[in-house]
């Protein structure tokens, strides 16, 4: 049958393109809202099992946290972003970047992948693992495209997991 991409971008052509390169022609794209498509797949989510749950995020594959923390952050830089927000919702992580001074979804990961994220950017900010009940405001340095950047991180513990600021 048919794959079929909700998108909240009607003119994101480097994402249908992308799409259409890794899933063949027998697709369909529709746009909504970013909050509808996060409640859908929550709702999805909390009625199917584990393991059909999982397969939502096949995108995502085996990428280790390290690369997809390397991702982010590189998205992040060419969107001119100001700011990236990593969000535990109750089922997924949200991820928001800042470009304007307008949040705008950048995309959705499943819930397990929070924890390794978290540690990554710990890890680079020189934080101790151990320390994630407590609230962190550190720096590291990032290297894209030959520019240098001083990153901040901002890590504020909640009842869903790590909340991250960069």
């Amino acid at each position: 049958g048919k794959i079929i991409f909700i998108l909240t971008e009607i003119y994101d052509t480097d994402t249908t393109d992308y799409l259409q390169s890794k899933f063949g022609s027998d697709i369909e794209f529709y746009v909504a809202q970013e909050s509808e498509i996060v409640c859908a797949i929550e709702a999805i989510i909390r009625e199917t099992s584990k393991e059909e749950a999982s397969k939502l995020f096949s995108v995502v594959g085996d990428i280790a946290a390290d690369k997809l923390a390397k991702e982010i952050l590189e998205y992040a830089v060419a969107a001119s972003a100001s700011d990236i927000h990593i969000e535990p919702a109750e089922t997924v992580i949200e991820i928001r970047l800042r470009v304007d001074g307008v949040m705008q979804f950048y995309r959705i990961l499943p819930r397990d992948m929070l924890n390794k994220l978290t540690n990554v950017f710990f890890h680079l900010s020189s934080i101790q693992a151990s320390d994630f009940m407590q609230f962190h405001d550190n720096r590291f340095d990032f290297e894209f495209l030959g520019h240098h950047m001083d990153v901040r991180l901002s890590h504020l513990p909640g009842g869903r997991g790590s909340g991250l600021c960069l």
